[in-house]
């Protein structure tokens, strides 16, 4: 099973979501929420997650890349794509890039499959 959607326009930094108010903070959850596809049920499986964010200007130095998706985990894992957002459950990736005509983050889903022992 795997996963993938985009989410249109530019991720705001850590630094910007510090300075938001609260109100503004829980819009943007909101608005991932609905972004993104939904379960009924959650999977109690590993899930490797992929994320691309595509800046218009600059890229994110690590720690404001690792902060900007913050809300956007939370929204996995309240849509039950994730089960927790532990080492125990998620495998993330996040890498970055500039496209000045279309910002947007996309992000891949999928399950963890086992390494079998020799």
């Amino acid at each position: 099973m795997k996963i993938e959607h985009t989410i249109p326009g530019a991720l705001p930094s850590l630094n910007q979501l510090l300075r938001f108010h609260w109100a503004k903070r829980k819009r943007l959850k909101d608005q991932y929420l609905l972004f993104l596809p939904a379960r009924a049920r959650v999977l109690k499986k590993k899930m490797r997650v992929s994320i691309c964010v595509y800046q218009p200007t600059r890229r994110f130095d690590i720690d404001n890349l690792y902060g900007s998706v913050k809300i956007l985990i939370d929204s996995l894992r309240k849509n039950k794509l994730i089960c927790q957002d532990s080492p125990k459950w998620l495998d993330l990736e996040l890498t970055q890039a500039i496209d000045r005509e279309n910002p947007r983050t996309e992000i891949e889903i999928e399950e963890v499959t086992a390494v079998r022992g020799k």
